[in-house]
């Protein structure tokens, strides 16, 4: 396992899932290198149970509406990992970290690549002013939707997505 200085990382584990393989995920925002930063780690399977940890691409920056990878605050809206059933994908559910920020971006990775291959799969400029949630049970049921919760001022909706998994 990694080790973070003291004033460098978690402040709180920002989310944790466990994929169809026994894969344990963990999303966490931290300062190792002066630099504010999204971190995956992930654990392999039995026997051998190693942990990784990769930041998520600084790269994705350019490609983004909203400001997943270049700086997320210290403290902010959480992030959420999502390991839908039947898949080796796992999806990272990201807020707009800028202040004052409703944006939201889902980005996707999968298992053939140890998790370094996350690209944007969706995104949103506006619309979620909270931390998204998002239907578990829905999703086990193996329909193929991702059912999120999102919540923009006095609005409240639910917004699926067809993600075909």
């Amino acid at each position: 396992m990694a080790s973070l200085d003291l004033h460098r990382g978690i402040l709180n584990q920002e989310a944790q899932t466990v994929d169809q393989r026994g894969r344990i995920h963990v999303l966490n925002r931290e300062n190792t290198t002066d630099t504010e930063q999204w971190y995956h780690y992930w654990r392999s399977p039995s026997p051998r149970m190693d942990w990784h940890r990769s930041p998520l691409p600084q790269a994705l920056a350019e490609q983004s509406i909203n400001n997943i990878t270049r700086t997320p605050t210290v403290i902010g809206k959480r992030g959420k990992l999502v390991a839908p059933p039947k898949s080796d994908i796992l999806l990272a559910l990201l807020p707009n970290n800028a202040v004052n920020s409703t944006g939201l971006s889902i980005l996707g990775s999968t298992a053939k690549k140890n998790f370094s291959d996350w690209k944007i799969l969706w995104e949103v400029e506006e619309g979620n002013r909270w931390e998204v949630l998002f239907d578990r049970y829905r999703l086990a049921a193996g329909d193929g939707i991702l059912s999120l919760f999102v919540v923009n001022g006095t609005e409240v909706g639910v917004l699926d997505l067809n993600v075909g998994l």
